[in-house]
C-alpha cells in the first residue's frame, strides 16, 4: 500500500502542468473545427480498417484498427472535465464519442451490407470474440482505462498508450454492431455493443479515479455545481452496474457450459467402454449436444446415452450422434537388413 501511495505521490499534477495537460483534450476556435476533421477521418478510416479485418478474420488488421482509433481521446476528455467539474465540456466530449460511434456503426454495416464475400457469424472468431463478453472484459477495461489516465498524464511515459488502445478496443466491438445489424442478427449485435459500452463506462470510471488520485480535481476550472457532478457520476456508476449483469450472466453460462463438456466427454468415453468406437468430437451449445465417434461394429444402445446425459443437465435435449464407419490400415516398411534377415 505505501508503494502505491508514493507512485502517486511522486507523479501529482502541478500547477504549471496543467495547461499542457488540459490540451491535449480541450480546443476552441479554429483549432476545434481542425481536431474535429482529423477526429472525422481517423475515425472512418478505422471504422473501414476494423470492419475489412473483421470480415476477413484478420487479427492484425484488427489491431491496426484500435491502434489508430481517435475514440480513446475524447472518452479520456470526459474523464478529465468531470474531474475538474466541467459539466459542459464532459458532454461536448460524449457528443463527439457518440457521433464518432453511430460513425462506425454505419459505416461497417455499409461496408458489410456490400461484401462481396460470404459473412459467417458463428465460425469468424473475430466476431465470436466480441459478441458473448464476459466479467473479464470489464477488468480489462478499468486496467486498461487506468493505463490510459496514467500515460495521457505523464508525457514521458506516452509510449504506453498503444498498448491501452489495443486492450480495450473501442472501435472493433463498434464495427461487429454493424456487420451483425447488416445480416439481421440483433442479439449479436446487442452483445458487441456491451462490449462497447462496457469499454467506454470503464474508462470513465477508472480515468477519473486515476487522475483524482493524481491530484487533478485540486485545480478545479469552475465553480462546482455538487448536485450536477454526483447526478453525472451516479448515472455513469448506475450504468456500469447495468452493463455488469449481462457479463456476470454470460460469465456463468461459460463455466457452465465447460464444466458439462467435460463432464459429458466422461460419459460418452464410458458409454463407448467395450465397443470399437472412439469419440472424435463432442459439441455442447446450451441443450444440444452434437458428437461425433468413429470405429467398427455394432454402436452402443443410443437411449443408454441420452439418458445418462438428461441426467447430467436434468432436464429434456436434443442429441445428435454421428456414428462413422471406419476402419484401420496399418503399412510397415521393412529395412531391407530386416527382409534378408527373413529370407535366409
Amino acid at each position: 500500500m505505501n508503494i502505491i501511495k508514493s507512485i502517486f505521490r511522486d507523479n501529482m499534477f502541478r500547477k504549471d502542468e496543467l495547461s499542457e495537460f488540459v490540451g491535449k483534450f480541450y480546443y476552441e476556435g479554429a483549432r476545434r473545427k481542425r481536431y474535429l476533421v482529423r477526429f472525422g477521418v481517423l475515425t472512418i478510416l478505422s471504422a473501414v480498417i476494423a470492419a475489412y479485418g473483421v470480415l476477413d478474420n484478420s487479427t492484425a488488421t484488427v489491431i491496426g484498427a484500435m491502434i489508430i482509433a481517435p475514440l480513446m481521446m475524447p472518452i479520456m476528455a470526459m474523464a478529465t472535465a468531470l474531474v475538474m467539474g466541467r459539466l459542459d465540456r464532459a458532454f461536448r466530449s460524449f457528443l463527439t464519442v457518440s457521433i464518432g460511434a453511430v460513425a462506425v456503426v454505419f459505416v461497417s454495416y455499409f461496408i458489410a451490407d456490400t461484401y462481396f464475400g460470404f459473412i459467417s457469424l458463428e465460425t469468424n472468431s473475430e466476431i465470436t470474440s466480441r459478441v458473448a463478453p464476459n466479467i473479464t472484459a470489464l477488468f480489462i477495461a478499468l486496467a486498461s482505462g487506468a493505463v490510459a489516465a496514467f500515460a495521457m498524464s505523464r508525457d514521458d511515459i506516452n509510449d504506453s498508450l498503444p498498448g491501452a488502445a489495443i486492450a480495450i478496443a473501442l472501435v472493433p466491438p463498434l464495427a461487429v454492431v454493424g456487420i451483425c445489424l447488416s445480416v439481421g442478427n440483433i442479439s449479436m449485435a446487442g452483445g458487441a455493443f456491451i462490449l462497447f459500452l462496457t469499454n467506454f463506462l470503464s474508462i470513465i470510471v477508472a480515468g477519473s479515479l486515476v487522475l483524482h488520485l493524481l491530484g487533478l480535481s485540486k485545480f478545479v476550472t469552475k465553480k462546482l455545481d455538487g448536485k450536477a457532478l454526483k447526478r453525472t457520476f451516479l448515472t455513469i456508476g448506475i450504468g456500469l452496474l447495468v452493463v455488469i449483469i449481462p457479463l456476470v450472466l454470460t460469465s456463468k453460462k461459460t463455466v457452465n457450459t465447460a464444466t458439462i463438456q467435460n463432464e459429458s466427454q466422461d460419459i460418452v468415453e464410458n458409454w463407448l467402454i467395450g465397443s470399437e468406437y472412439k469419440l472424435n468430437s463432442l459439441d455442447v451449445n446450451t441443450d444440444k449436444f452434437d458428437i461425433v465417434i468413429s470405429g467398427e461394429g455394432e454402436v452402443p444402445n443410443f437411449d443408454d446415452l441420452v439418458n445418462n446425459l438428461e441426467e447430467l443437465v436434468r432436464d429434456e435435449i436434443v442429441v445428435h450422434l454421428n456414428a462413422v464407419q471406419s476402419k484401420y490400415f496399418e503399412h510397415f516398411e521393412q529395412s531391407n537388413n530386416t527382409k534378408d534377415n527373413l529370407t535366409n
